[in-house]
């Protein structure tokens, strides 16, 4: 995956998909409790404010700003839920 700024959640799916959007999948909140605590998904705060992640943080998540510094290193499978 190329070093590009990611701006939104949306544009994070884009990419991991070579370009195209994908196809988003609603999940119940214990499947992704599940797939979180498995270390089978990272679970991102899609807010970008930060004071916003720090009132909405879950148990277990990462805020987007994390997602972005971390974007390049991650496998292109890597599966992520956001909230």
């Amino acid at each position: 995956m190329p070093r590009h700024a990611i701006e939104t959640p949306e544009r994070y799916n884009r990419m991991a998909q070579g370009g195209q959007m994908a196809d988003i999948k609603r999940i119940s909140v214990q499947q992704a409790h599940a797939k979180t605590k498995a270390n089978q998904a990272l679970l991102v705060c899609a807010y970008e404010d930060e004071a916003k992640y720090q009132r909405l943080n879950l148990e277990g998540s990462i805020s987007f700003t994390s997602l972005q510094s971390r974007a390049a290193a991650l496998p292109k499978t890597q599966e992520i839920i956001f909230y």
